[in-house]
């Protein structure tokens, strides 16, 4: 409640969005305790080299593919080709120091079978570390002025807002046409996909798919790129959906 004679504005949460690797795949809770740093479990942990030195998806994009989920007292990892990686929220292994741009800081190494994990799938030797929540790193005073904001390992500040209209700004810019499909197109795309070229897709990752056998998106005489995924869908769900005739189906 205000206590000034300004006007107040409301305003409503659309989402929250957590990385609890940097640099990684993130999650979207439908709630996240704010603590010091930001949101809890919000980049605790960051990838390093044998130096202590982070790694981005600046220098390795596959590092988007490992996707986070929250399970019970477990940090879940998995990754294409990969076995799920399993981290237990309140065990840590030896002290080290982890350098996060131009801040080196107290951190705690997550041990042999993680490091193994990433450097498997990520092609170097690399190595897990865990902020230590005992080290106190400060945002840039240029930005925060008199406000000493704690971070983990984020780039800079403990939150990020944006706004849903803003975001909007942004794609319209950048996109030049948005296509909308049925769920049935979806189907049929997901339908073809596996009849012709064996490919077992998600709902999501057949949509561009959708839109060309749709005809809503004309690619005559252009060369088209479309991304495919298949990581979400159960077997079961799967072939419930491709086996139903054209006229019952339904997303």
């Amino acid at each position: 409640m205000s206590t000034s004679d300004e006007p107040t504005l409301a305003v409503t949460l659309e989402s929250v969005h957590l990385y609890p690797i940097k640099s990684c795949a993130g999650i979207a809770p439908k709630e996240a305790l704010l603590i010091e740093t930001g949101f809890d479990l919000d980049r605790a942990w960051m990838v390093v080299d044998t130096a202590g030195e982070l790694v981005t998806q600046r220098e390795l994009p596959r590092m988007a593919l490992i996707r986070p989920t929250l399970k019970g007292d477990e940090l879940v990892l998995r990754a294409p080709g990969m076995l799920a990686l399993h981290l237990a929220l309140d065990r840590v292994e030896a002290p080290c120091k982890a350098t996060v741009w131009n801040d080196t800081v107290a951190a705690y190494d997550m041990g042999a079978l993680a490091a193994q994990w990433f450097s498997d799938f990520l092609g170097q030797p690399l190595r897990l570390a865990r902020f230590d929540p005992e080290q106190k790193r400060i945002a840039d005073r240029r930005w925060t002025g008199e406000i000493e904001a704690e971070t983990s390992f984020q780039d800079g500040f403990p939150l990020l807002v944006t706004s849903t209209a803003g975001l909007a700004e942004v794609n319209r810019r950048l996109v030049d046409e948005v296509v909308t499909v049925t769920d049935d197109e979806i189907v049929d795309a997901m339908v073809f996909l596996f009849d012709r070229l064996k490919l077992v897709t998600e709902p999501s990752g057949a949509v561009g798919v959708a839109a060309l056998l749709s005809g809503k998106l004309d690619a005559r005489g252009a060369q088209v790129g479309v991304v495919l995924s298949g990581g979400n869908v159960g077997a079961a769900r799967f072939a419930e959906l491709v086996s139903r005739p054209a006229a019952t189906r339904s997303g």
